[in-house]
């Protein structure tokens, strides 16, 4: 039989009081989405004004943060097929950037939430 695996993406937008209306800020809803295991996951994250912000995306489950911008941080990143198993592929239009997430054959460890957040460079993380 075939089994589902589920991923769940939990938006979190982190607000800040003192936050201008051009500061960076996610403006697209972010899916569920749901493939069969040994398929590819993709979940996309849109960010405006990005600047010189990072987006960051984390399997809340596992605690494991999986990248920053475009570079993956993950220690595990077997290659499969000639390709990593995590890719962060990144979309420009306007001043807004798509991150997409991509987890490669999917196995059951990988089901769960993932989050997608922005870190504003030029606030401290005690700010947040």
């Amino acid at each position: 039989s075939i089994m589902d695996v589920r991923i769940y993406v939990v938006l979190v937008a982190l607000c800040v009081t003192f936050v201008k209306c051009q500061d960076p800020e996610i403006v697209d809803e972010i899916w569920p989405e749901v493939q069969q295991i040994g398929r590819t996951g993709r979940l996309n994250c849109t960010v405006a004004n990005k600047q010189t912000s990072v987006v960051m995306w984390q399997h809340v489950d596992t605690q494991e943060q999986i990248s920053r911008d475009e570079d993956i941080e993950i220690q595990l990143n077997p290659m499969i097929g000639g390709l990593r198993k995590y890719e962060v592929r990144k979309r420009i239009s306007g001043d807004r950037e798509t991150y997409m997430l991509i987890i490669r054959r999917l196995g059951e460890t990988d089901a769960g939430t993932y989050k997608c957040t922005i870190r504003i460079t030029a606030v401290d993380l005690s700010q947040w």
